[in-house]
């Protein structure tokens, strides 16, 4: 009985954990009308610091295997807050145009992962 309390308590654990890490991903029309609906920087941020592993794969021709995958994606751990508040302290409080929205997310992920 003991055991069946403790494997019900760790799946209401970990069905508690996922939902709450799934809700904290931004959807992404969340960035689709910047005009009427400007996201903050903090937010952008944020969603490019979440694209280092896509990032890191595609620098190194979809191989997460390969040395270099492991060494890009320790590089960008620890660069990440470096470049946060570099490309942070340029930014506006407020993003509402896709040209400023692309222009800060590159600089973010070129400094995060710089391209070959």
């Amino acid at each position: 009985m003991k055991y069946l309390l403790a494997i019900l308590t760790i799946a209401a654990g970990y069905y508690y954990w996922h939902n709450n890490q799934a809700s904290t991903q931004p959807h992404p029309n969340r960035f689709s009308n910047l005009a009427e609906n400007p996201v903050t920087k903090e937010e952008l941020l944020d969603l490019m610091s979440a694209q280092k592993e896509g990032l890191c794969l595609e620098v190194n021709n979809m191989d997460e295997h390969s040395p270099n995958y492991a060494s890009c994606m320790e590089r960008a751990k620890s660069f990440e807050s470096m470049c946060r508040s570099r490309i942070g302290k340029d930014m506006p409080d407020m993003i509402g145009s896709k040209e400023d929205f692309r222009k800060y997310g590159m600089r973010m992920m070129d400094c995060i992962v710089p391209p070959k």
